[in-house]
């Protein structure tokens, strides 16, 4: 999944939430927030896995040369 239909996503789920019964509204948005905060968490690990992954072909063409 993109980050574009992600956003989509989660600006529907926010949404239903909002429609949601007054008691059971915060806990629903708090789990939503989690899921947004874990995604960015995923989304810079891959980021920093991508780097090292560039840094280690480098080092390797580096070592080959």
């Amino acid at each position: 999944m993109d980050e574009t239909s992600f956003q989509q996503k989660m600006a529907e789920i926010m949404n239903r939430i909002k429609e949601l019964p007054e008691e059971t509204r915060p806990a629903a948005e708090a789990a939503a927030e989690a899921v947004q905060g874990r995604r960015e968490k995923v989304a810079r690990s891959v980021a920093e896995l991508q780097e090292s992954l560039d840094y280690l072909r480098l080092s390797v063409k580096y070592l080959i040369f």
